[in-house]
């Protein structure tokens, strides 16, 4: 399958603002693009044509707790890049960040860029702090692009190793270190107790690191390992790309407890009709001792 590039043209806006799922981003938002709060509590973006947020040392969407948010692009295409400079930063470093509690739902397209020093994730699902979380989902009913216009990678690290191994600010504690742990994300999931990513819609992942992470870490009883978080890329054609090499660790899907889906029907008890090109490695594994 070949990928669908998106190649951006004349934006309605481009923003250097971060999007918070709150009714005070009406102070920047402009052109026919609105931000307002229904009475259930609601947070309801309207965006008009294709939009772009492009921010530094920040989410370019963040998503804090208990927070309903849903995102209409109305047709067009919202462009979402962030770039982090800040070495050894663990916030502040994806396109779309998320976390406890919260449901996000986005109607239209995304295509994301994301860059860091040191962590980065185009789209991460986390928990706020430590335990597992509070359940949490997530639903795009479009296309998700993360790959530059040129074709290369969409998300990318300076140090993919997480600042460990070599030439990583924190070398010295484990200098031989090549594991994929703290690796660049596409589409990470690392909450539990039911949480769900859902796409409905075509996939074009090129990333420079793990494309795919499911890493509930925490089991969440009574739910049995494989519903604790799970991925659904079932309505779409998929292209997912990561770099061929026998020096570092890259995986296009890692499974790190939870499901992940990929052209599967709506019973799950069989594959879809979609297009399917997986370019990388492919790792499944269960939690340890309730781990």
């Amino acid at each position: 399958m070949t990928g669908c590039v998106y190649s951006p043209s004349a934006f309605a806006a481009d923003y250097t603002n971060q999007i918070t799922g709150n009714e005070k981003d009406n102070s920047w938002l402009n052109n026919g693009n609105t931000v307002t709060t229904d009475s259930n509590g609601k947070v309801i973006y309207n965006f008009k044509g294709d939009n772009s947020i492009t921010v530094t040392n920040k989410d370019a969407i963040k998503i804090t707790k208990n927070t309903n948010v849903v995102i209409n692009t109305n047709g067009g295409t919202l462009n979402l890049k962030n770039t982090n400079n800040i070495s050894n930063a663990f916030s502040g470093t994806s396109g779309l960040y998320m976390t406890d509690g919260s449901n996000v739902t986005i109607n239209g397209n995304l295509n994301i860029q994301a860059h860091a020093d040191y962590l980065t994730s185009g789209i991460s699902v986390s928990r706020a702090g430590t335990g597992s979380g509070t359940e949490t989902h997530l639903t795009i009913n479009g296309d998700v692009t993360m790959r530059k216009a040129d074709g290369s990678w969409g998300i990318t690290s300076n140090n993919i190793h997480g600042n460990y191994g070599h030439g990583g600010a924190v070398e010295d504690q484990a200098p031989d270190y090549t594991g994929a742990r703290w690796a660049p994300t596409g589409i990470y999931l690392g909450m539990s107790n039911g949480s769900t990513i859902d796409i409905n819609g075509n996939v074009d992942l090129a990333v420079k690191g793990s494309a795919v992470v499911t890493d509930p870490y925490y089991e969440a009883k009574p739910l049995s390992d494989e519903k604790t978080a799970i991925i659904n890329l079932n309505a779409g054609n998929i292209n997912i790309e990561t770099p061929e090499s026998t020096d570092e660790t890259y995986y296009a899907l890692a499974n790190y407890g939870g499901t992940i889906n990929v052209n599967m029907n709506k019973d799950n008890t069989a594959a879809n009709n979609h297009d399917v090109t997986i370019k990388g490695n492919i790792i499944s594994m269960k939690n340890d001792n309730g781990s």
